[in-house]
């Protein structure tokens, strides 16, 4: 997020609007979303048409609308995109409102909305999300720690789950993950979405990390900061182990290996797990790369 602008009042009878501007890092906005349950956006512009969340996802069909067709990927990759720009947006927004002591209740009763919650674009094809409060946000305590909860638990979040649980059941989903290849790529690239697609318990649901999961796409960890001559020799053994495990393990191998790589970041499982479930992928026939493997993640994911 490049900029974040916040226009929240206290004066009575005054809704205020969140405005969190320019979250960037996702694809173009789609000149056609699926499904299309309105006109699609025109071109950015320097005053970009925002469409309210509930016509950009269909909570009652999920992806693809009415169709029973499995979605295509980029259709899903749309509807997914617009989900991360909303959570990130919205985040962004409740962070800074949060700073002038406004906020929404704990248990979402008073937002965000499916309808209050608009997304569009600018110029540059970055997202912007817009928040409007239908309901006087309230006053908080600035010693309150910021959580992520009252944005699982809003009719926002809830309209979302729904879109999610009819695209699931269009992906056949078995143990979370689906016999279409091009789709599990699809969904690998939006594994830190889990949080607000599964509802946490509140427990894990801290606003700061929750935030920095989606935009850095890996949970903080307490680890050393090593130096930049320790990152680049981290990065030349991290590549030299991909390309030897490219050959060791072939393209399918490799490929799963890849996606329990991206179970970590997700919060899916822990770098624990992973080691556990490479070994089941590179062994018996090849504990010297699984030894590496292990060494890796444990730096990267580690305390080391």
């Amino acid at each position: 997020v490049t900029a974040a602008r916040v226009d929240a009042t206290r004066r009575a009878g005054m809704y205020p609007a969140l405005v969190c501007q320019a979250v960037q890092g996702l694809r173009p906005w789609p000149q056609s979303p699926s499904p299309p349950p309105s006109p699609s956006p025109s071109p950015p512009s320097s005053s970009p048409s925002l469409l309210p969340l509930s016509s950009l996802l269909d909570s009652e069909h999920g992806c693809g609308g009415e169709s029973d067709e499995t979605p295509e990927a980029p259709a899903l990759e749309t509807d997914l995109a617009i989900v991360k720009a909303v959570a990130t947006g919205a985040l962004c927004a409740m962070r800074e409102a949060r700073a002038k002591g406004l906020g929404f209740q704990a248990d979402g009763a008073n937002g965000p909305f499916p309808s209050g919650i608009s997304v569009g674009c600018d110029r540059s094809g970055a997202y912007l999300v817009r928040m409007t409060d239908v309901e006087p946000l309230i006053e908080i305590e600035n010693e309150a720690p910021f959580s992520a909860k009252p944005l699982v638990y809003s009719a926002a979040a809830t309209w979302i789950r729904h879109w999610w649980n009819g695209t699931a059941r269009k992906l056949e989903l078995v143990d979370g993950k689906t016999k279409h290849a091009h789709l599990a790529k699809v969904l690998a690239r939006y594994g830190t979405l889990n949080w607000l697609l599964f509802a946490w318990p509140e427990d894990q649901l801290d606003g700061d990390e929750i935030l920095r999961l989606v935009e850095k796409g890996v949970p903080a960890a307490a680890r050393r900061v090593r130096t930049e001559a320790e990152e680049a020799q981290l990065q030349q053994r991290w590549t030299l182990f991909q390309q030897t495990a490219f050959v060791l393990l072939g393209p399918r191998r490799f490929e799963e290996m890849q996606a329990q790589i991206s179970a970590i970041s997700s919060g899916e499982i822990t770098p624990e797990e992973c080691i556990s479930r490479g070994k089941y992928i590179m062994c018996p026939e090849h504990e010297v790369l699984h030894g590496e493997f292990s060494s890796l993640l444990q730096l990267v994911f580690g305390s080391a």
